[in-house]
């Protein structure tokens, strides 16, 4: 294997447990949406307002102000790995297309 390949192949594959981190916070974020949806409807039901009126006042609660920083935070990292996720030629570009979404 050339040189050439070796560097192709190791970029290919740091890209591709790039991708398998970004799926991983995407995951983590549709979690934590979820999560703080809950919250809002116990708070709902419990002040016996709608869960719409409670979204918008999200930061007069501890939790949901908490839930949704999480949520920017993992929007961030998510962000910050896509961003970092660049194809230095396009052999690996194709190599990583193969790989990532093969099957």
């Amino acid at each position: 294997m050339t040189d050439h390949a070796r560097y192709a192949e190791r970029s290919v594959e740091r890209l591709l447990a790039q991708y398998r981190e970004y799926l991983s916070v995407v995951h983590a974020i549709e979690q934590m949406k979820s999560q703080r949806l809950t919250h809002a409807a116990a708070l709902s039901t419990a002040q016996g307002v709608s869960i719409g009126d409670i979204l918008a006042q999200g930061d007069a609660d501890t939790t949901l102000r908490d839930d949704a920083r999480m949520i920017r935070l993992l929007e961030q990292h998510r962000d910050h790995i896509s961003n970092e996720m660049t194809f230095a030629n396009p052999l690996i570009w194709i190599m990583y297309k193969d790989r990532a979404y093969r099957g």
